[in-house]
This record gives C-alpha cells, structure tokens and sequence, in this order.
C-alpha cells in the first residue's frame, strides 16, 4: 500500500490505523508512506501508530521534490507486494478493504473497491457521489469500457506491481495524473475490472476537503492550463479497441467540461484558452462542450451573401452566439468560433418580404430564449447581406438599447418599392427607435430601406471595408442630421485586425424610443420616402 503524504501529520495517524485493523493478517501486506516534499511530523506520527500495533510493516522514504504522482513512483519503485494499491493520507478504508480487493483480483483483472465521501467523523459515509454509479455492477467483471467512471480517480483499485511500475505515474502532471495513468495503464495492458461484491465490505472513505487536488476553487491554472496538460497526455496515447477509443473521447471531454466551468464563469478568457489550444496543438478538444453557455456576444450572418463569412466571425476574435441566415447548401461555421448556433434556412436571394419578416420573429423567437438563458448579450454584430439579419440586429438593439451593435454595411440604397404591403409591428416598434434618434421614420413598408435605415440610424459603429462604400452611403442620404451620424459612427475597416478593433472599441448609444402623435410631426428631421442613390 502506497501512501504519498503532504503536510499529513493531522491525518495520517488515522489512515494508517485502519490499515492496521484489517482482517487480512498483517503480515500479507506492507505500507510504504512517502514524505512528499517538506518534512513535517507525520514520521513522528506513524512511530506512534508503529509502537501501538509492532507487527504492521511501515517503509518510509521522502521525496524533497513535491509532487503527488512523483511521491507514488518512488513508493512503488521500492514496493515488494505482487500487488499495489493506493491510499491518501486524509482518507481511511473499512476493515475488509484489502481481503476484498485481493479476493476479486486475477491475472488478468484489476479488483476496485467501492467509495463513500465522509465529511467529518460526526457523518456517515455518504456513497451518493459520481462514483456511485458503479455500485450496481457490484460482483461483476467487466471491460474498463462498461464503468469508465474507474478510471477518473487514483484510488480504492488493487493493480498488479510490475506492470503499474512500468506505467508510472507522469511526474509533470500537477492534477490529473491518475486519470492520464489509468488511460495508458488499460490500454497497454488487456485488465479487466471486477467490482467487489458488497459483502466483501470493501469501502475507501474520502475525506471531502475544500482546497483539494479535486476541489480546489477554479483559477486559470489549475482549471485550464492543468486541464490541457491531461488532454495533451491523453492525445500522446494510442488507443486501439472501440472502447479505448470511447474512454479517451470519455476523459477528454471530461477535462474539456472543467474548462468550460471555468470559461462560464470568465467568458472573457475564452480567447487566451483558445491561443493555448492552438500553442499546444490540440486536435481532439470537443468544442461544443467547450463552448457550451459561454458566449455572452451575439453574430447575425447570412453566409450565402457574405464571400468570406467565417473570416469575419474569426475576425471579431470573441466566441458568439449565431444566428445563421442562409441556404441549405451554406457550409456550418468553425466550431471553435460558436456556442449555440440557431440556423435560419431559406435562401436569402429568393425570400418574399412576408418570409423576411417570419424569419425576423424566428430569430427573435431565439434570441428571447437566450436572453432568459444568459441575460442579455454584451454586443452584437451583423455582417453584410441581406436585410434580414440588420432588421433582427435593430430590433435586439431596440430591446436592449445597452447593446453595442456593429452593423458591417453591404446593403447598397435604392429607390423603395411602391407596391402596399400589409401592416408590420416590428416596423411600428422600429420607427418608434427611429424617432429616438430625431428622424421621422418612412411612411412606406419597403423592407431594403428600413434595413439600410435602422444601420445608419440606430447602429453603435458602422463599418465600411473602404471609403467609397461610405462615400456612396453617403451621397444617397439627403437628409445631413443623418449623414452626419453616419460619418460620426463610421470606421473603415480593409481587414478583419481592424474589424476587430472596430467591433471591442464599439460603445452603445442607448436607443430611447418614443412615439409620434398621429397629427404631429413631432421630429427635427425628415427622412424621404427613399434614399437617393443608385437601385442595387
């Protein structure tokens, strides 16, 4: 029995002790404790376990370099037991612990114990852990594969020495290093497991600490970069059989959910966790879990309109929720890029205004969803295109006027159509946003005006990919109070480092709508029946 022991003098009196009353005679097993680091007074500690029970075979030797699967590599270096388990210095076992191990074990299985979280001496064992899950294959035998939950802690396992040995534990693994061990252990070596039957009384008793290994409060390095170094491990590893391929999958994306805890809670590192994905190039990182919840920025594209979409989405260097506007056949966007991605799938080229709008309240339909979900997004951004997406943007930003919206201008203005259309409230509710601003909105239901309109009315920044895209803006808009706006919020942008710039830099002008009495004017500007200027 291997004991790696830190600043344990408080504790490792008792874990040795319930060595020490095992059934199993005491003269069939040793314990090696291995001062880990800083000598303290646990040797002092285990003189007086030593003198209480005379026969109990203690070894000790210490380690000066700290570290936990370094302290277990010199414990089994000097192990002469055919087999070797594992026991912390803070934890205890039940007196049948080692006759049960040993009882299941063979040459070719590995016997694991069953365990219970214990808070205080006060409580009683508390089995309703993760772990639980393996206590309905109690008495069985079975492949790694069938309870791959055994794999994901040092502990409560009898393993044959020899091949343990020459595993070894990985000693740059800071936490973690026992699940890269028993990854590469099960897959160089055909071991089964075999649960203990309950009978056999065989229980390792946790001791639930804050500030352990596995508990400690998140920081970037434990929770990321530690995390990474385990995936890195596991991606060196060469699994052959259907289930290691389904324990590796199972462990990475296991360590790939504690960063997402910890991106959840700092959404703004997520593009420092990306840059050290990339360093290290990982390719096995599943990024919809990575992912999952942490976007708190919002992208309206509609891709089948946009010759380098995802360029764009690269380029505003944050993680967005998307709202995908666009055809069946448009390509799927760059996992690593997206959270939750709610595709929109008629063809833009195509769409009636009747459609437009229905696509609209789907998008909204989203968005309401995420805003109960999240809180509302920080910024938001609409790429160039159809009018769609800058009909959705403006009314998200209408809803929420804190919103910093950058609408990437591609709409060209043109002559509005003269054809009625039925009533619309989402233009309602954008000309009441455009009457905040001091413009009188059109009397006209021409969808491609109102979408040019709302970006230069009501969009935080406006970016343009160069100055005759604005300069042509510019000359369609007679009115100059709104010109003028458009100027002042303009930024050009020839590449997307200076898209970037333009979206991080971007600050909301709050919109406050208002409405205008049906026998007053009630604005300082008007704005025409249509923008001057060439038809798309």
């Amino acid at each position: 029995m291997v004991m790696a022991t830190h600043n344990g003098a408080a504790t490792i009196g008792a874990a040795v002790r319930s060595l020490a009353r095992q059934t199993l005679p005491r003269d069939r097993f040793e314990v090696v404790v291995v001062q880990n680091g800083p000598a303290d007074h646990s040797f002092k500690v285990l003189d007086e376990v030593c003198l209480e029970y005379p026969d109990l075979v203690v070894r000790r030797l210490s380690c000066a370099t700290p570290g936990l699967g370094r302290a277990r590599n010199a414990g089994m270096a000097i192990a002469r037991g055919d087999y070797v388990t594992f026991v912390d210095d803070d934890d205890t076992v039940s007196v049948g612990y080692l006759a049960g191990l040993l009882a299941s074990s063979g040459r070719d299985t590995v016997a694991v114990a069953h365990l219970a979280d214990v808070v205080d001496a006060d409580s009683p064992p508390d089995f309703a852990n993760r772990i639980a899950v393996q206590l309905p294959h109690a008495g069985r035998t079975l492949s790694p594969g069938d309870v791959m939950v055994v794999l994901s802690y040092s502990v409560g396992k009898l393993l044959p020495t020899g091949p343990a040995r020459y595993i070894g534990f990985d000693p740059d693994l800071r936490s973690g290093e026992d699940i890269a061990f028993y990854l590469k252990f099960f897959i160089a070596f055909p071991f089964k497991v075999r649960l203990c039957p309950i009978e056999a009384n065989a229980v390792y008793y946790r001791r639930v600490v804050p500030g352990s290994n596995s508990r400690k409060d998140p920081s970037y390095d434990f929770s990321v970069t530690q995390r990474l170094d385990v995936i890195e491990r596991i991606e060196d590893l060469r699994p052959a059989t259907k289930w290691q391929h389904r324990v590796v999958e199972y462990r990475t994306g296991s360590e790939t959910g504690a960063v997402n805890d910890f991106l959840r809670a700092n959404p703004s590192r997520h593009a420092g966790v990306l840059a050290d994905i990339r360093r290290r190039g990982l390719v096995s990182i599943p990024y919809d879990r990575l992912n999952a919840g942490v976007a708190r920025d919002l992208a309206v594209l509609a891709p089948d309109l946009d010759s380098e979409p995802w360029n764009r989405l690269s380029g505003l260097g944050v993680l967005v929720d998307l709202v995908q506007v666009d055809g069946t056949e448009a390509p799927a966007p760059p996992a690593q890029l997206v959270d939750t991605v709610h595709r929109i799938g008629l063809d833009p080229a195509v769409r009636s205004r009747e459609e437009t709008l229905t696509v609209v309240q789907d998008g909204m339909a989203f968005l309401t969803s995420q805003d109960a979900q999240k809180g509302r997004y920080a910024r938001l951004y609409s790429g160039p295109g159809g009018n769609a997406q800058s009909l959705l943007a403006a009314w998200y930003k209408v809803r929420h006027p804190q919103v910093a919206w950058t609408a990437e201008f591609g709409l060209h203005p043109g002559p509005a159509s003269a054809a009625r259309a039925p009533h619309s409230d989402l233009l309602d509710i954008l000309a009441d946003a455009v009457l905040g601003r001091g413009f009188v909105p059109p009397a006209h239901d021409d969808l491609h005006t109102w979408a040019v309109l709302v970006q230069c009315a009501l969009a935080d920044t406006i970016v343009f990919t160069d100055e005759l895209a604005r300069k042509r803006l510019l000359d369609a808009i007679e009115i100059p109070a709104l010109a003028a706006r458009v100027m002042a919020r303009s930024v050009i942008a020839r590449d997307h480092a200076m898209l970037a710039a333009a979206y991080q830099s971007c600050r909301p002008d709050p919109v406050r709508a208002r409405r205008r009495a049906p026998d007053s004017p009630a604005a300082t500007v008007a704005v025409p029946t249509r923008f001057a200027g060439t038809p798309a």
